[in-house]
């Protein structure tokens, strides 16, 4: 293993120059590395944490109902499994996110309904990563989407716009379910169908059709995805191989560089790279505006 000092020579000898900072998230992108196996009983949150939050989750009902058997024993219990095993990775680092924002941590689990935990999914609106913001609502939330970077596609710059816009969502509706049904919807179809119906709470919208139908079956399919992450082997998931979270540092490089060079420099896996900044559309990362670039790089690279 390359030591911090050779690291340093190294890249200072092709013109990189790196500043170390300190270790911020643990995470990594996709399918780069699997964990070792984690005992069948080991959930992807605290039994403890099912109560912690301000009654968030809490409904049952047939529409929920339905979405765990669907995710349990039906079609999806394969896209769930691997969905359990993918969330270990990112479950830390975006609660950690929403609590700094002051925000119930359960919202993590849009995200995994919206992409399954992964950067690269793009939906037939052109909604991308995460937590699957369209271009507009990224860039209204600072997110800069451009031929070289989409930010979408981080996944600490994205989850930290993703808490201000479910932020924003809750102070104009003032309920959970209706902000989250916003968010998939928009706020304008949400507000109408508000204005427009003696009902105002979401489930009497779902019973009365007042919502689309993917926003009326939205707000059940993320709960019935906590329950079962909450509770795994309650639904019979056992022997996960839940994804390992890896530490990761941010350097700064003041240089144009190829991802692959560095990878190479660094002697780490080109892919692992990539997964630590799936921001960068394009191997070669240009200097912009001579701001220095930063980089994720594994933490045991940086600190050895």
């Amino acid at each position: 293993m390359t030591s911090f000092r050779e690291f340093l020579f190294i890249t200072c000898f092709i013109g990189v120059f790196i500043s170390c900072s300190p270790i911020q998230y643990v995470a990594i992108d996709e399918s780069v590395y699997t964990s070792t196996n984690l005992a069948p009983t080991v959930p992807v949150e605290s039994e403890s944490f099912e109560n912690q939050d301000i009654g968030l989750f809490k409904d049952n009902n047939e529409h929920i109902d339905r979405w765990i058997k669907y995710f349990a024993e039906g079609h999806g219990r394969q896209s769930m499994k691997n969905y359990l095993e993918r969330s270990n990775r990112y479950i830390s680092l975006m609660k950690g996110i929403f609590k700094e924002h002051d925000l119930p941590e359960d919202l993590v689990y849009i995200a995994m309904v919206e992409s399954g935990f992964q950067s690269s999914v793009v939906s037939s609106k052109n909604a991308v990563g995460y937590w699957q913001f369209i271009e507009s609502t990224g860039k209204r939330y600072g997110l800069t989407i451009n031929n070289i970077i989409d930010e979408r596609q981080d996944f600490v710059l994205v989850t930290q716009a993703a808490a201000r816009y479910l932020k924003d969502l809750y102070e104009m509706f003032e309920d959970w379910n209706l902000a989250i049904a916003a968010y998939n919807a928009g706020e304008g179809r949400v507000s109408k169908a508000l204005h427009n119906s003696f009902h105002k709470d979401y489930w009497s919208l779902v019973e009365n059709k007042k919502l689309p139908k993917e926003t009326s079956q939205f707000v059940p399919k993320i709960i019935a995805m906590k329950k079962i992450a909450v509770h795994p082997w309650k639904y019979n998931f056992s022997n996960l191989n839940y994804y390992e979270p890896l530490d990761y540092s941010s350097v700064n490089i003041s240089k144009s560089f190829s991802l692959k060079n560095l990878a190479e420099v660094i002697k780490v896996p080109h892919e692992e790279l990539l997964g630590l900044n799936p921001k960068y559309k394009q191997d070669i990362v240009p200097l912009l505006n001579g701001k220095k670039i930063e980089i994720r790089i594994p933490a045991s690279i940086a600190f050895i």
